[in-house]
């Protein structure tokens, strides 16, 4: 549009300066007065021309620059618009792909909701297998514990049984210690006895007469009854001296 503009600026300037040159032309032609010669004739149309030409090139160079101007701001204003028109595209494929955006979007929900009740799911499984866990290691403390328990139990009666056998050993050592004594002590008293009992024999042989009996035997130990008191008699010597007396 500039550029046609620029054109018919021009082919006025050519036209106005052609139209000048033929007013010159003519002006030699009819002004053929050898008697009357002006220099100065024709110097204030040609100033006015001049005038009118140099204001006419002003304006043309401003109306280029102004087109130019306005040619920056058309690209402008046709790039702004070019662009909202992209931008207007983009829009209406992104509204077009609403629907199917809204779609997933509800997909997308329903998954989260069954992911909802799965992440439930499994925080109960977690927490139920975390209670196993705690049963299980309390169970295995508990056994634990009564493994040390019986282990204990086990020292303790093993090391009873080892007392129990020693203080028996023990015992029966004593016991037979006592034994032993006692029978050494029974037959030393025995022995006594019967040395006692000869000579009380002998005694009564003689004088007929049991009063004469005395303690012999006070180095013996005393014996609290008759019970305590056990003599081997021959029973043949026994009836030889009933007979005799």
């Amino acid at each position: 549009m500039f550029d046609g503009l620029r054109e018919k600026v021009h082919s006025v300037q050519e036209n106005f300066s052609s139209s000048f040159r033929i007013l010159n032309v003519s002006d030699g032609s009819l002004v053929k007065k050898p008697d009357v010669k002006n220099i100065h004739a024709g110097g204030d149309m040609l100033h006015k021309c001049l005038t009118q030409w140099n204001e006419l090139h002003t304006l043309s160079e401003e109306n280029a620059h102004k087109a130019h101007v306005a040619d920056e701001k058309i690209n402008a204003i046709c790039n702004h618009t070019n662009l909202q028109l992209s931008q207007m595209m983009k829009l209406c494929f992104s509204l077009n792909l609403l629907p199917k955006l809204v779609d997933k979007t509800k997909a997308v929900i329903n998954q989260t909701k069954s992911l909802e009740v799965l992440f439930q799911d499994i925080e109960n499984s977690l927490t139920y297998l975390e209670e196993i866990v705690i049963i299980q290691k309390v169970q295995e403390t508990q056994l634990e514990r009564r493994f040390k328990l019986a282990m204990h139990k086990e020292n303790k009666l093993k090391h009873l049984e080892t007392l129990r056998g020693s203080l028996e050993r023990n015992y029966n050592e004593e016991v037979k210690s006592i034994e032993e004594k006692k029978a050494i002590l029974s037959k030393e008293r025995q022995k006594t006895f019967e040395e006692a009992f000869k000579q009380d024999l002998e005694i009564y042989k003689q004088s007929g007469n049991l009063n004469v009996i005395t303690n012999k035997v006070n180095y013996e130990p005393k014996v609290s009854s008759l019970e305590d008191v056990e003599l081997e008699v021959d029973d043949a010597e026994l009836n030889k001296m009933l007979t005799d007396t």
